[in-house]
């Protein structure tokens, strides 16, 4: 898929970080604009989204689906600007994760922030066993 189709947001395991930190470079395209040239509020919370479920994917080895999310944008980086994407995961309980999310600039400027809390699937058995119980 080309330029400008989706978000374009590709993450993986950083080397020599703890298991689960992801990050990959991203840039805002210009399809997304707003009038002042700015990237819109929802499409960050776009790209600071599947962040969160890849940090538990290449930890656990599976993903979940979103349950909650915050997010706080500190800056809207213009479409355009190089960025950096960065998650990690932070605490599991059960089939709850939660996981850390940023946005940053390619020097370093932190510009939104989000937490979001994933639930996992359950257990292949424990899926068998309740279809089967019916």
């Amino acid at each position: 898929m080309g330029e400008g189709y989706g978000l374009r947001v590709f993450t993986g395991q950083v080397e020599r970080a703890a298991a689960g930190h992801v990050a990959g470079p991203w840039t805002p395209n210009a399809v997304f604009a707003d009038a002042d040239g700015l990237t819109p509020a929802e499409v960050i919370w776009a790209a600071l989204d599947c962040p969160g479920s890849v940090a538990w994917v290449v930890t656990e080895g599976g993903g979940g689906l979103l349950g909650t999310m915050t997010c706080e944008i500190l800056r809207r980086p213009a479409v355009g600007e190089a960025c950096i994407v960065t998650a990690w995961p932070i605490e599991q309980l059960g089939r709850r994760r939660m996981s850390g999310t940023a946005l940053f600039t390619a020097s370093g400027e932190l510009l939104a922030r989000s937490h979001q809390v994933w639930i996992g699937r359950a257990p292949v058995s424990v899926a068998a066993e309740a279809v089967a119980a019916g």
